[in-house]
């Protein structure tokens, strides 16, 4: 059985990025651009590779002046 506790720092993370970057977006939109953007099964994703994907979407294509340190997963490259 996967460890329940992945559900409330999922979630919170979640919140964050969403508080954070696209707060004008409704839960749908943010979901339906994220879908969109990967053109892609995402089903089968466990969360930290779900989340990986959604900040490197949220990070390369929503944020506008991003901060690095509120990406768990995704380490944007330096130049």
């Amino acid at each position: 059985m996967r460890d329940i506790n992945r559900i409330y720092e999922f979630t919170c993370h979640l919140t964050q990025l969403w508080e954070l970057y696209c707060p004008d977006w409704r839960f749908a939109q943010l979901m339906f651009n994220f879908y969109s953007y990967y053109k892609s099964d995402l089903f089968y994703n466990e969360e930290k590779q779900f989340m990986e994907k959604l900040e490197c979407y949220i990070y390369n294509e929503v944020a506008k002046n991003p901060n690095p340190e509120d990406f768990w997963y995704y380490k944007p490259q330096e130049d």
